[in-house]
């Protein structure tokens, strides 16, 4: 039947829908003709059913995978955030200070990293893409850690005046110092970069960048050198060294 030959020709050519149309057409036609062409005809209907069958299984495998993959990944993320939350918590029980720098930036994939340092100077490293775990615990200089809490006593707490726009999806960093009477943003950088233009807190920034080395690893574009000059035609260009 030219139906059963129309049939395998587009099965060698990849054709499946012609494929089947063609064989479905020969099964009909030979059934009461030729029995060998049937057997033929119906075996390779069979056959391609079975092909067809295998790539739909295999696809919807596919598909589940991804879908338990992308939702690890959400249950991942939300245990990370949550886990440097009571971190924070833990270290400002009862009004006890401390301070912290972390960057954040879900453009390019999920980058979550930085550092808690509180206590009695213990300073708590995480970093998403490394550990699901607090990384480090060690302690930094007695005489470092009170001179910034005294000085975390003498900074009056305002807000950041108005940042200056400096790029997109470059994520959000921001040194902070928390106390009893809440939380002061010292600096931030990423999206938009800004800064207390107080001497305390550019202090207490240079201790956070001594204390905690991802505060100078930079972020996406591989620095956090701070340039406080307003934004122009190279913004892009300033976010890195």
């Amino acid at each position: 039947s030219a139906m059963l030959y129309s049939g395998q020709w587009h099965i060698l050519r990849g054709r499946r829908d012609q494929a089947r149309v063609a064989l479905e057409k020969a099964v009909k036609i030979l059934c009461n003709q030729d029995t060998d062409q049937y057997l033929v005809a119906r075996a390779d209907l069979d056959q391609l059913d079975a092909v067809v069958n295998t790539i739909v299984a295999n696809r919807q495998r596919r598909d589940n995978d991804m879908l338990r993959q992308r939702k690890g990944g959400h249950d991942r993320t939300a245990r990370f955030i949550q886990m440097v939350k009571e971190q924070k918590a833990l270290l400002g029980r009862n009004g006890r200070p401390y301070f912290s720098f972390g960057f954040q930036n879900g453009a390019w994939g999920y980058i979550n990293y930085g550092c808690l340092i509180g206590g009695d100077g213990e300073v708590y490293v995480y970093d998403y893409q490394l550990s699901d775990k607090l990384l480090q615990n060690y302690k930094v200089s007695a005489s470092d850690y009170k001179r910034a809490l005294e000085l975390m006593s003498r900074l009056r707490r305002k807000e950041i005046p108005p940042p200056d726009g400096r790029a997109f999806d470059a994520g959000f960093g921001s040194w902070v110092a928390t106390n009893r009477t809440g939380s002061t943003t010292l600096r931030m950088v990423g999206n938009v970069w800004g800064e207390l233009d107080d001497p305390i807190a550019k202090e207490l920034v240079q201790f956070i960048n001594k204390w905690c080395s991802s505060a100078n690893r930079g972020g996406l574009f591989g620095g956090f050198k701070f340039s406080p000059q307003k934004p122009g035609k190279s913004d892009r260009s300033k976010l890195s060294e």
